[in-house]
């Protein structure tokens, strides 16, 4: 096949090959570089049926692209009115890498040729790098020739306008407000009313120096998330994820209200302690110690001058002579 009419297969989504599914679509709450818990949709007509529990649907991403581990609720079918979550995917099936998975068919329906077939990946994160000519790739266990369609990664952007304020700086003070403030580059996802849980929710990271500590809310009452007139308590709060430490913590988007690109976003922290040992808290560098004085040896006293006497002081001394004896005759 030339690259000609594989880059028109490409673009048209058509099948490459006498067994392929048609119709293919895909769609993602981001796809810049770097991008985390990211949400694919993938949809497609089935040319052949897939049975129940052993039929499966694979996802080809862009080199690079980590589609979740994770088996419970991150791989939903939907076939008309038959919607399950897989009780089986396979990610890297046969060491093809983490940007494959197999996604088996729930049990309690199967897909029937010709059915239109949506399948969403949960949790997915993006490559770490931009690639304009990337594709994603759609096959069944029925429909095994791979139908690609384009899914250019853009580049990786960051947040603007940061700036964070603390309402004291007296050292060992409790309840401590924290408030950062940042402007979004970009959209973050709005999760759809049966999505809405943290395998959707776009998040705040906040990344402190070592040894600082977020604290772990029995709520998420000390988070709070303001978007304009929109303000609510995130709807999750995980300090350390991912086992990287207290002094990282991820605050999620509330599924009340999603976040527009050029938003204005404040993350309030109550309740943050001061760093031990430390006059302030630091969330951008790390508090500067306190240096005790060195210990001076032990010395004795010296003892104070004996006073002197007012008495004038007498003048030389004269010496007497011995008494000469009288002369005889």
């Amino acid at each position: 096949m030339t690259a000609t009419s594989a880059a028109a297969s490409t673009r048209a989504g058509t099948p490459i090959g006498p067994r392929a599914v048609t119709g293919v679509s895909v769609t993602a709450t981001s796809v810049t570089a770097g991008a985390t818990q990211v949400l694919y949709k993938v949809r497609f007509t089935a040319t052949h049926a897939l049975s129940s529990s052993t039929g499966f649907v694979q996802l080809t991403a862009p080199a690079g692209t980590v589609f979740s581990t994770v088996s419970n609720g991150f791989y939903d079918v939907r076939d008309g009115s038959n919607h399950g979550y897989s009780q089986n995917e396979v990610v890297s099936p046969g060491g093809a890498g983490n940007n494959v998975v197999d996604v088996y068919i729930p049990t309690g329906f199967s897909v029937n040729a010709g059915d239109t077939v949506e399948v969403d990946a949960y949790a997915v994160a993006n490559p770490t790098t931009a690639s304009a000519g990337a594709s994603f790739a759609v096959s069944t266990s029925s429909d095994s020739s791979l139908v690609p369609v384009a899914f250019p990664i853009a580049a990786a952007s960051q947040v603007s306008a940061v700036s964070s304020t603390i309402d004291s700086r007296v050292a060992g003070a409790s309840g401590v407000t924290y408030t950062v403030r940042l402007t979004a580059t970009h959209a973050l996802n709005s999760c759809e009313p049966d999505d809405c849980d943290s395998r959707t929710a776009a998040f705040i990271q906040l990344s402190a120096a070592s040894g600082a500590v977020f604290p772990t809310p029995s709520n998420t009452n000390i988070y709070t998330i303001t978007d304009g007139p929109s303000s609510s308590t995130p709807s999750n709060v995980t300090v350390g994820p991912d086992g990287v430490g207290s002094n990282v913590v991820d605050a999620y988007i509330p599924t009340s209200f999603s976040v527009n690109a050029g938003d204005q976003l404040v993350l309030s922290i109550t309740g943050l302690p001061t760093h031990p040992g430390s006059a302030t808290v630091r969330l951008a560098s790390r508090p500067r110690q306190m240096r005790l004085p060195r210990r001076q040896p032990h010395r004795p006293a010296l003892r104070p001058p004996r006073a002197m006497s007012a008495r004038p002081c007498p003048g030389p001394r004269r010496r007497r002579r011995p008494a000469r004896s009288p002369a005889t005759s």
